[in-house]
């Protein structure tokens, strides 16, 4: 497979994606002024006399997440399901609240076997395919199982039901993109200088090839500061931009991480933007775990070297 390639200064993780072809999955909405404004609540859901009530909130779409069968939801998106969607501590699989746990290790944090996963993943597209008043929104997992590869677990999608919303990467890989959707991580603003503006272009242009000349989306979360940074960027190039939000009332105490994890769960890519002796930040260190656990493709920048 072709290699993403990054300009001098850069250092460039893993391969290019594949070809894309066909539209997302999530459902969005676009602001007057072109902005892409991408939700976590992409429709109210209307729930079955017939499906017990779980606690779930039904304005938002049933988090799928990687699980053990322990049930200890301590990080990342277990974290949030447990936090915000009623995942419930001690349950590893199945629907709990307004989330379904997959579990890829067992209750001593060790992979399940590929039989076994399996099982579980198809179990999950059964329930999903029986309750089609439901959106079942699936974040990427089963990175780094060595039992079983990422690419065998997305093909097990390929035909999920309609009422499931799978991540972008995800996406990609299965063909159904015509953009690429570049995460642009730039904790400290750099973005607002002409010396990181060019060092970006720098690098679309090099890796337009190998992305097959599909259009580039700009995803941002964060400080005020490096969106708007961002989006004077994307319109100057004429790049779409999409900007992540969630609910407030929603998350509220998790709200940021919330925001992270749905901006990884929609992109394809990530690049961050660094300048020399920068040091890492909070929500830099939470975003580069969450891409790392999702499978994100990642590429740096770095300016001034």
């Amino acid at each position: 497979m072709s290699q993403a390639r990054a300009p001098p200064g850069a250092v460039s993780h893993g391969p290019a994606w594949p070809k894309a072809r066909t539209a997302t999955a999530a459902t969005l909405v676009d602001n007057p002024d072109k902005n892409r404004v991408c939700d976590m609540n992409p429709a109210s859901l209307q729930r079955s006399s017939e499906i017990p009530d779980h606690g779930a909130r039904a304005e938002e779409p049933v988090l799928v997440f990687e699980s053990n069968l322990g049930g200890q939801h301590v990080r990342g998106v277990s974290l949030l399901a447990e936090k915000c969607h009623g995942a419930v501590d001690g349950k590893g699989w199945g629907h709990h609240g307004n989330a379904y746990g997959i579990p890829t290790l067992d209750s001593e944090m060790m992979p399940l076997t590929r039989g076994v996963l399996t099982n579980y993943i198809q179990g999950f597209l059964k329930y999903a395919a029986a309750h089609p008043q439901l959106q079942f929104r699936v974040t990427a997992f089963g990175y780094g199982n060595p039992n079983i590869g990422m690419g065998e677990i997305v093909e097990m999608f390929r035909q999920a039901p309609r009422n499931c919303l799978l991540p972008g990467r995800w996406m990609a890989t299965l063909g159904r993109l015509d953009v690429v959707r570049l995460l642009l991580l730039d904790a400290s603003g750099s973005m607002r200088e002409t010396a990181a503006q060019d060092r970006l272009d720098e690098y679309f242009a090099i890796n337009a090839p190998l992305w097959s000349e599909k259009p580039v989306e700009i995803v941002s979360v964060g400080a005020a500061v490096s969106v708007v940074a961002n989006d004077r960027y994307a319109r100057r190039r004429n790049h779409r931009h999409r900007i992540i939000s969630v609910r407030e009332d929603f998350y509220r105490n998790y709200l940021n991480q919330a925001r992270e994890e749905m901006a990884v769960w929609y992109s394809t890519r990530m690049v961050t933007v660094l300048e020399p002796d920068q040091t890492s930040q909070g929500n830099m260190l939470r975003l580069l775990q969450a891409a790392t656990r999702a499978g994100l493709e990642m590429d740096e920048i770095q300016i001034g070297d």
